[in-house]
This record gives C-alpha cells, structure tokens and sequence, in this order.
C-alpha cells in the first residue's frame, strides 16, 4: 500500500518514489482511504480456500440445543469464579491488559499525526518497523519465558511498555522530557538557513 497507494500529499510519490496507481489524488488521500476496501478484497480472496479446501465436520448437536449448552456453561463458569480468585483475577487482568494495548495501537497513529504531523507514509513506515520489533521481541521474549519463566518476562515486559509510554507523551514538536528544543527545519529551507562555505584559493 506504501510503496503503490498511498503517497504523500506535497510530493505527490509513494514510498518507493512512484506515483499513485490508478490515478489516485494523494492531496485528497484517496490512496489512503481505497486501502480499506483492497485490504477487504484481499482477505476475501485469499480466505476463499479456506472455505473451499478444509473439511468440515458434522453438527453433533441442533444449532438451539448447542446455544443453550454453551449459555449453560457459561452461567456455570462465572458463578464459580467467586471460588475461584486465580481465575477470576487473571481474567480481569487479561481484559484491562488487552484493552490497554487495542487502545494503544489504535490511537497510536492518531496520536502521531495530531502531535508530530506525520503523513501516512511516516505512519507506515513507523508501523512496519513496530512488527519487525515486535518479531524480535517475540522471539526474544519466549526465550526468555523458558529460562526466566513466563511471570517474571510478562510483568517486565509491561514495565518497559509502560515506560516507553510515559516517554512518549513527554516528547513534544517543541520539547522532549520538559526540555525545549528547536523545531526541525525543512530540507527545502536548508540551503536558506545555512551559509555557504567561502571558496579559498586553494579550491581554486
């Protein structure tokens, strides 16, 4: 989508320095906005053998006669969670902790183009290197979930997010950790800004 789609809208390229396909107009961001319904199409397409290729098995049960069952164990679950105090706090923690992260992920990108006016190739590019992280952290984590044990990587784990957090709402356009700093300067003005280096005679 990046590098075909999506393009930046005062240069008018792509990721890769391409225009937009079909003609689309990124001042509008039509790049940005067709990849909901390619992303769709995608899925479709590609989700197809799934349907066609996997057996299925037959119903053991009536479509009611599975809904009531499933209800009944439900009601039974929650009303020996009072007896149960492990289950029903990792239950509530698993729901505060993933809404936590739904919620991050989410207004990630919403928070980067309010605070630092990030485009959509900004914001992609930021997201592809958000999973080769999080690849490695992966793999990392679940080494380390063997020899330390999963406890100890998860509650550590949360503590470097919640960090890493608390850091990024102290950087600001015009300050990082309550220090101010400069604004960047455009690469279009640098040659305005900066003076240029007088010839000697020895260039000569």
């Amino acid at each position: 989508m990046l590098g075909f789609l999506a393009a930046n809208p005062e240069t008018g390229r792509t990721l890769f320095g391409l225009a937009p396909l079909f003609g689309l107009d990124p001042v509008t961001h039509q790049g940005d906005r067709i990849t909901g319904p390619l992303t769709g199409i995608w899925f479709m397409i590609f989700v197809l053998p799934m349907f066609f290729l996997t057996p299925d098995y037959p119903a053991k049960r009536p479509v009611r006669a599975a809904l009531r069952a499933g209800l009944s164990e439900l009601k039974q679950t929650l009303g020996e969670l009072p007896k149960q105090q492990s289950m029903a706090t990792f239950l509530l923690a698993n729901m505060i902790y993933t809404d936590g992260l739904v919620s991050l992920f989410a207004f990630g990108g919403i928070y980067a183009a309010g605070t630092f006016g990030w485009h959509t190739i900004q914001i992609g590019t930021f997201g592809i290197i958000l999973a080769i992280a999080g690849t490695l952290g992966a793999l990392l984590g679940g080494r380390l979930d063997d020899a330390l044990g999963p406890k100890r990587v998860i509650a550590a784990s949360m503590m470097v997010l919640l960090l890493a957090v608390i850091a990024i709402l102290l950087v600001d356009k015009d300050s990082i950790f309550f220090i101010k700093v400069a604004p960047p300067v455009p690469a279009a003005r640098c040659s305005r800004v900066l003076p240029s280096a007088p010839i000697s005679s020895w260039d000569a």
